[in-house]
């Protein structure tokens, strides 16, 4: 009889530990209780940056003259594309001769891209005809073909603005030409 007694009361302490724990309601954690891992956005840190801020990257995008297609936008890029792509087809230069010469013209994508390329690995040797544009529905990106040895290579070129020179962002080579 005592163990029941006993078990009874244990029953009655346990029931009433776990009611009263299940009956207290503590608030949701906040965004300043010391276990939260979310903060609150400050109203300073949602403020418009100052009209005349510069961006970090240092260019301030809202001055810079838009593009356009003009005479001397097409111009400049058939003469961008021919250039690259005369200094590009030099396998016999040695690689530092070969790279200091194409590397200004192209892209920072497609300097690390090109990086790599061995100058005496180039199929192409010289430019053989005038470079035609092949694409110009954007005056911020156009396909140039250039004639060559090997056949005609298709140059991307883009510029961010109309004062920005064009770069080359991929010379595709002609199919089967490696």
């Amino acid at each position: 009889m005592r163990r029941i007694v006993v078990a009874a009361a244990a029953a009655v302490v346990l029931t009433t530990s776990a009611t009263a724990c299940g009956s207290q309601q503590q608030p949701p954690p906040s965004a300043s209780s010391p276990g939260s891992t979310t903060e609150a956005a400050s109203p300073h840190s949602l403020s418009p940056a100052p009209a005349d801020a510069v961006p970090d990257d240092g260019v301030d995008p809202g001055r810079h003259e838009p593009a356009a297609w003009d005479d001397a936008s097409r111009t400049a890029v058939v003469d961008a594309a021919g250039a690259a792509m005369r200094a590009f087809a030099r396998p016999d230069l040695d690689q530092a001769s070969w790279w200091a010469a194409i590397e200004p013209m192209l892209t920072p994508e497609a300097q690390q891209d090109y990086a790599y390329v061995l100058a005496s690995n180039i199929p192409v040797r010289q430019v053989v005809g005038s470079p035609t544009l092949a694409d110009d529905t954007s005056a911020y990106l156009a396909l140039v073909e250039v004639p060559t040895d090997v056949g005609t290579y298709t140059l991307t070129l883009t510029r961010t603005d109309a004062a920005s020179p064009w770069l080359v962002s991929r010379l595709d080579p002609p199919e089967g030409a490696h």
